[in-house]
C-alpha cells in the first residue's frame, strides 16, 4: 500500500480524533501577529484542514490553483 492509500484509509478517523486538539493555537496566534491580516499563508500538510480554517478565520488569505 502506498502513502496516499494509507492516508485515505485513516483520514476520517484521524480528523475525528484531532478536532479538539488545541496545543497549536497559542503558537499560531503568535505567527499571525507577525504577519497581520490579509497575508497569504501556505499550509503544507494541513491534514483535515483544521489549522487552515483557523488561519482563514483569523484574517489570513486562502488561495489555491
Amino acid at each position: 500500500m502506498n502513502l496516499k492509500d494509507t492516508y485515505n484509509r485513516i483520514a476520517e478517523d484521524w480528523h475525528q480524533d484531532h478536532q479538539k486538539d488545541d496545543w497549536w493555537i497559542e503558537g499560531t496566534d503568535k505567527f499571525i501577529s507577525f504577519l497581520g491580516k490579509g497575508n497569504l499563508v501556505l499550509d503544507v500538510g494541513c491534514a483535515g484542514g483544521i489549522k487552515s480554517k483557523y488561519l482563514i478565520k483569523n484574517g489570513m488569505v486562502y488561495k489555491y490553483k
